[in-house]
């Protein structure tokens, strides 16, 4: 994929669309407590709803274990990527969390996860931009200088420029 196609696609997360940026501040959730993958998976579903991304929370959680059935969105090096297409997104959203204590994702590297990007797409939208978008943060996440920049115990404003500056130059550098 090359950098342009990556910048416009992800030009989506930073621009406004309705009035709403698909990443914002308060998507971002610092010292989050929990101690399974189900836990973390039912916190970002609660958090959705609160942000009003979705209206049916139940609906959003099932189809992030579903998909976390099918394959693990654990990467390596402390990361993981829970996604979903779902009826239950009413917007497209990003939200990135660090968790208080590291928790078993079925990464890669079989270490723990402290780190997740998490892309919730509505189904209407369920197309090559959301494998693009997908693609792009994994790709990010293979770049040691942006690895390097995530860093457990800093604040929601640091996490949400350090993110926003990424996906303004296209997820890759």
């Amino acid at each position: 994929m090359s950098k342009s196609t990556l910048q416009s696609t992800c030009k989506r997360l930073t621009n406004k669309r309705e009035g709403i940026s698909l990443f914002q501040k308060d998507h971002v959730f610092t010292q989050v407590n929990g101690r399974s993958k189900n836990e973390i998976l039912q916190y970002i579903a609660e958090k959705a709803e609160d942000l009003q991304i979705t209206n049916d929370q139940a609906g959003l959680l099932s189809d992030l274990l579903i998909r976390e059935d099918e394959v693990s969105t654990g990467l390596q090096q402390g990361f993981a990527i829970p996604h979903t297409k779902s009826s239950a997104v009413q917007t497209a959203s990003l939200l990135f969390l660090e968790l208080e204590q590291p928790i078993e994702w079925g990464s890669f590297d079989d270490l723990p996860t402290s780190y997740l990007f998490t892309l919730l797409v509505p189904l209407e939208e369920a197309n090559v931009t959301h494998l693009k978008l997908l693609s792009g943060i994994a790709t990010s996440l293979m770049e040691p200088a942006f690895i390097e920049k995530i860093q457990p115990g800093q604040t929601t404003d640091y996490y949400y420029e350090v993110i926003e500056q990424q996906l303004k130059e296209g997820i890759t550098q």
